[in-house]
């Protein structure tokens, strides 16, 4: 039956089931998680590959220091635009690193974007081992988006099983 055909009829269009789409692929059931693994793990490799060779994105430096002022400080007057929950979790493990944090200075007037000044100066107090605390931080991005790809894989194999 033709597609047109199938929406004439009012059926709509046939979706194949996560299973169907295995088994065309002669996939036995058991492979798709390793195979989802597999692919979880190249593209982990491929984000600590780019990691490590590209430099630091327009907005990261002020979400680095934002995160550790609201760590350092309890406040969170710094990089107000976003909600505050990523990058606090992103700097966790950059606090053990117990980088210098003197030039961290958050200020509560409305409008000041203190962010953009306190990177530059954390960047500066800390210009030999900045690129390993930048990386140390970006390595929270890496667990979200597996955990994502797990969940989104958790969820279709409900959805078409």
């Amino acid at each position: 039956m033709s597609f047109a055909q199938q929406f004439k009829e009012n059926k709509g269009p046939r979706i194949a089931s996560l299973g169907q789409v295995a088994q065309s692929l002669h996939f036995m059931p058991k492979s798709v998680p390793v195979l989802i693994t597999i692919i979880l793990l190249i593209h982990v490799a491929l984000l600590l590959d780019c990691m490590g060779k590209n430099f630091v994105t327009v907005d990261e430096a002020g979400h680095l220091v934002a995160g550790i002022s609201h760590w350092t400080t309890g406040t969170y007057s710094m990089y107000r635009v976003n909600p505050p929950l990523p990058r606090m979790l992103a700097v966790l493990p950059v606090l053990l690193l117990h980088p210098n944090t003197q030039g961290i200075q958050p200020t509560p007037a409305l409008g000041e974007r203190a962010e953009w000044r306190c990177a530059n100066q954390f960047a500066l107090d800390n210009a030999s081992r900045y690129l390993d605390i930048l990386f140390v931080a970006r390595l929270a991005g890496i667990l979200w988006s597996c955990l994502g790809g797990w969940l989104v894989f958790r969820w279709a194999s409900d959805l078409y099983s």
